[in-house]
């Protein structure tokens, strides 16, 4: 069985930096997913799905980003890690 998420989510629309589609920032009692609402609404779409996966799979609580953006992306079909 799976066990719920009880966190709370909030969820805000400000531009971010070129590069950056959405960030995910821990508050007291749950997460903050900031969206660059300049995106499509499939890019927004995706930003969040992207974001809640990061939460979901608990990676705030793992030490390096970049073995986690790799996991990510290669469950996506994408590239090896570790090249």
């Amino acid at each position: 069985m799976v066990k719920p998420m009880e966190d709370e989510i909030y969820i805000h629309y400000y531009p971010l930096p070129n590069g950056f589609n959405e960030a995910v920032l821990t508050c007291a009692n749950g997460y903050t997913i900031i969206i660059d609402p300049r995106q499509s609404k499939d890019g927004i779409i995706r930003s969040y799905n992207h974001a809640m996966k990061h939460i979901r799979d608990h990676d705030f609580y793992k030490t390096d980003v970049q073995d986690i953006e790799c996991e990510a992306h290669k469950k996506k079909g994408g590239t090896q890690c570790g090249q």
